[in-house]
């Protein structure tokens, strides 16, 4: 894949807020040349957009910068600050799904953006909306600093009420304070060691176990089910259009619980042979549905067509479905235009597989 600039070396977002300044989000990347060179001390032009709902979604907020980067090819900006085309930043609702930013850059500082970049919002904006949670008004007095007797009356921990901690009383406490004062246990004719003798336990399977196998099983607690398919030349998609279609079946699998929820893993050589769109996005879906957390998806760009394809990795979860059994299928559609051969394990080397997981 040839690079044509090289976006988002380093990433970084803060949100901020305060009374005195606006809501702006600190961004941060690093620009590099064709030749993998720092674009050092260079005056860039820079869009970013505020994405709604998916990695293609409406554009709620768009602004423009002009910034320069530095000695070391970084650019620094606070989103909210910029030029606006579009939107108002402080009238995002971070609430309302999921978000995307999108970055578009001029190396040569116009409007002619030749980078391209898009990530999710995972969870630093979303410190902005914690100015809808509920502000504590008055004043705090020393005294009920120094005595909270007359404020916390009764204990409302649920997690606490259930276990076996609420039963301790001061007189148990006062015993372990006065059986610790004996000194060491170990010197007083106490148990130090045991060695099982119930011939029962003996003759039994438990007596087999061993540490290492019990630290094995709890790394798999909330696992149900796991399978997993090599996918050999699973089939193609002789023309690709604006909507997606399915390329191939992966494989099927056997859902156990109805309460458990199901990812699944591909990993493979996706290729396509000829397109006159900007790229073509691969999806995973299951019996046709796509995935209920995150998208389950991987773009070939226009510039990497061809039939050796690139390596892509792609990652879904899938929940509310009821047992039964399912089939795991990968999906494409073409960006403003049309492909021709869409593949999966494009020479049939056998290079592609899916893991299907269940978790309770």
């Amino acid at each position: 894949m040839k690079k044509i600039y090289t976006l988002l070396a380093g990433v970084l977002l803060t949100a901020v807020i305060s009374a005195q300044s606006p809501d702006k989000m600190s961004y941060q990347a690093v620009i590099r040349n064709t030749a993998d060179q720092l674009l050092t001390n260079t005056n860039i032009g820079m869009q970013i957009s505020i994405l709604q709902g998916a990695i293609d979604g409406d554009a709620v907020y768009v602004e423009r910068h002009f910034p320069a980067t530095s000695e070391n090819g970084l650019v620094t900006i606070e989103i909210g600050t910029g030029t606006i085309l579009n939107g108002t930043f402080s009238d995002i609702d971070w609430s309302n799904g999921i978000y995307f930013i999108k970055s578009e850059t001029d190396p040569n500082g116009g409007a002619n953006y030749t980078i391209t970049g898009t990530s999710q919002l995972l969870s630093v904006p979303y410190a902005l909306h914690s100015r809808s949670s509920e502000i504590l008004t008055g004043e705090i007095s020393e005294s009920q600093i120094t005595d909270l007797q007359n404020y916390l009356t009764s204990e409302g921990d649920p997690v606490f009420n259930a276990s076996a901690a609420k039963e301790i009383t001061s007189g148990n406490i006062s015993e372990w304070n006065a059986a610790f004062s004996w000194g060491n246990h170990s010197d007083q004719g106490y148990l130090k060691g045991y060695t099982e003798t119930d011939p029962v336990f003996q003759a039994s399977a438990a007596a087999g176990i061993t540490s290492t196998e019990i630290d094995k099983w709890n790394t798999r607690e909330g696992l149900v089910n796991i399978s997993s398919f090599m996918n050999n030349c699973p089939g193609y998609l002789s023309g690709i259009t604006g909507a997606f279609q399915k390329v191939a079946d992966l494989g099927t699998f056997t859902k156990q619980s109805a309460a458990s929820t199901i990812k699944v893993t591909f990993n493979g050589r996706l290729a396509v042979s000829t397109m006159t769109g900007t790229g073509a996005r691969f999806e995973l879906r299951i019996n046709n549905m796509v995935a209920t957390q995150g998208v389950a998806r991987s773009i070939v760009k226009s510039s990497e067509t061809g039939n050796n394809g690139i390596q892509s990795s792609i990652t879904g979860v899938w929940e509310d479905m009821p047992a039964g059994d399912y089939i795991v299928s990968i999906y494409a559609q073409v960006a403003n235009g049309i492909g021709t051969l869409a593949m999966v394990d494009p020479g049939c080397w056998s290079s592609a597989n899916t893991v299907v997981t269940e978790l309770q």
